[in-house]
């Protein structure tokens, strides 16, 4: 599995001109997008485990930490 480095990747949306790109050029970011988010997702996930094994409370701190409602914890 290829770890994905979101800053490198963020680095490399910072260097797209997007008014003169073209369609390779921006399905690569895209592309970019999706690895950064589905990085963010999987860390996500493994903070929420935790808290499941460690707070007394993790759907709580799940939402706060989310800044959404319980609900969504």
């Amino acid at each position: 599995m290829n770890v994905v480095d979101p800053v490198e990747l963020m680095k490399g949306f910072r260097r797209v001109d997007f008014a003169d790109a073209d369609a390779v050029s921006l399905r690569g970011v895209l592309d970019d997008i999706r690895c950064v988010r589905a990085r963010f997702d999987r860390v996500e996930a493994e903070v929420a485990r935790r808290l499941r094994h460690t707070s007394a409370t993790p759907e709580r701190d799940i939402a706060k930490g989310a800044q959404r409602s319980n609900r969504h914890g």
